[in-house]
């Protein structure tokens, strides 16, 4: 993802590149999509595992991988979950993991990002910008939020219903955000 920038870098301090690895734990991705056209539908995935590597000369040179546990979706209905678990959605049984790659890293700000990424959401890959924000930096950890916005229909997420008025009943556009530690 990137991102360790310091004002007069110590360039001898650093052999290469800085592994983090992903505390899952502190790893939270949460969605939300319109159901039925006013209402919202929530959501939450935990993340399994994933590394940080920072190239301490070149921070934009950095790189980032997030693995989610597809079997953890909790949208707080169990009918839901079992919809969205099953083979019209996620199917879990076969795609158990959900999983970020980070292919390109932007500054747009002194601490604020845009990575881009390739997303594997069952057998479909798809290319993804995260909205990313460095939350915290410390020597052993370092903090990321992060969000973005996506087509379900371009992961092969299309099941949905037509309302004869208003359209169908789940909307193709989910709103996405991550917050995540990584510690050396």
């Amino acid at each position: 993802m990137l991102l360790l920038r310091t004002q007069s870098p110590d360039v001898g301090r650093f052999p290469g590149p800085i592994r983090y690895a992903l505390r899952p734990e502190t790893c939270l991705v949460e969605f939300a999509v319109k159901h039925m056209v006013v209402a919202t539908a929530r959501g939450r995935l935990a993340g399994l595992g994933g590394e940080l590597v920072v190239d301490a000369y070149d921070p934009l040179d950095s790189c980032v991988r997030v693995d989610l546990d597809a079997t953890s979706l909790d949208t707080g209905s169990a009918e839901r979950d079992q919809l969205l678990c099953g083979p019209d959605f996620l199917d879990v049984d076969r795609f158990p993991v959900i999983t970020f790659e980070s292919t390109d890293v932007k500054e747009v700000q002194p601490t604020r990002y845009v990575v881009w990424g390739d997303l594997y959401v069952k057998d479909l890959v798809g290319e993804l910008p995260l909205q990313t924000r460095l939350a915290a930096a410390g020597p052993d950890a370092i903090a990321f939020a992060a969000t973005t916005v996506l087509s379900r229909r371009a992961f092969g997420l299309t099941w949905s219903t037509a309302m004869e008025k208003f359209g169908v009943t789940v909307a193709d556009t989910v709103k996405i955000t991550l917050t995540a530690e990584f510690g050396a």
